[in-house]
């Protein structure tokens, strides 16, 4: 087996990160952007009641108006893979939905 082809059939388990961050719908975009920028992270998660309930990325932070919520600018539902998904499957999810992020969640 090449290396690609083995790479490409390991699970994200393997590769993701586990440093979470996280907000609630009503943050102010200002203070999301603080969080991102404060920590070179490119994606938020937004958490309602202990829910996923969107995702913002840095882009969507950039184009919202500084006082906005971040519920006005996330992508929600958050389209998720779970944690045996090979590299290859989450490569092209990611290719077919145009996504640059895709969390990694149990229990779904």
């Amino acid at each position: 087996m090449d290396v690609m082809a083995e790479v490409g059939a390991c699970c994200v388990a393997e590769v993701m990160g586990t440093e979470l961050y996280t907000l609630t719908p009503d943050t102010v975009v200002a203070s999301a952007r603080r969080l991102a920028f404060d920590n070179g992270i490119d994606h938020l998660l937004v958490l309602e009641n202990g829910t996923l309930a969107g995702i913002v990325c840095k882009d969507d932070l950039r184009f919202a108006a500084r006082n906005a919520l971040v519920s006005e600018c996330m992508s929600s539902p958050v389209l998720c893979i779970a944690p045996d998904t090979t590299l290859r499957e989450a490569a092209q999810i990611m290719i077919e939905q145009n996504v640059s992020c895709l969390p990694v969640v149990t229990g779904t």
